[in-house]
């Protein structure tokens, strides 16, 4: 009984690192528009909302613009110093790692000051993110796995995960499909599967998944 106990709390922790791994999103600045010339990166940015633990990519065409993290004032004014890093890769991948206002410039001629080549952000700290539902054990003795919703970047795939629980007597089956809008929603699926112990051959059940939208 305390190996099953322990083997469920394995399991429900597992899960919930997945998820919290997982929830972390990729924005890519400016979409499929990139980092670029006239374009309005506040708007893009407004209906977003950033979290420590998110990324940043800049993609451009390299030789043509650079991603410089400046202060406020050098936000502004557009204008860097020495002491600014400047990220000039082409895919330049910024991670989110404090709270608080965050602005990137352009540093290439005039782009920032005449063609718009600026962002500013607002990031959240981690402990404001949206929490994972618990996990639930359902009253005939299956782990459940909770709804999770989270973001991705661009195309239409279906992410299978299968994580066997042997003392429980069963496999717990995820299944998430990214939709169109890039929202992906983890069904919640109780584990079906049968398993016993000694047997050659493991049985799953089948896995549950939300058709693309």
């Amino acid at each position: 009984m305390a190996t099953s106990q322990l083997n469920i709390v394995f399991i429900a922790t597992l899960i919930l690192v997945l998820a919290t791994s997982i929830s972390a999103k990729e924005y890519v600045v400016g979409d499929e528009n990139g980092w670029t010339l006239d374009f309005d990166y506040q708007t893009w940015a407004k209906d977003k909302v950033f979290f420590v633990g998110d990324t940043l990519v800049f993609n451009y065409l390299t030789g043509t613009h650079t991603v410089v993290k400046v202060n406020g004032t050098g936000f502004q004014q557009c204008i860097t110093s020495p002491s600014n890093g400047v990220l000039t890769s082409g895919r330049d991948v910024v991670p989110l790692q404090t709270p608080g206002r965050k602005w990137y410039i352009c540093g290439v001629g005039k782009h920032c000051e005449s063609r718009n080549m600026k962002l500013v952000i607002t990031v959240l700290p981690q402990s404001l993110a949206p929490e994972p539902s618990p996990i639930a054990t359902s009253a005939s003795g299956k782990l459940a796995v909770p709804a999770i919703l989270i973001n991705s970047f661009n195309s239409t795939v279906v992410r299978l995960f299968s994580i066997p629980v042997m003392s429980s007597g069963c496999f717990v089956s995820v299944a998430a499909t990214q939709i169109e809008n890039d929202l992906i929603d983890r069904e919640r699926v109780s584990c079906e599967a049968p398993f016993r112990s000694g047997d050659e051959q493991q049985w799953m059940g089948p896995l549950v998944a939300v058709a693309a939208m």
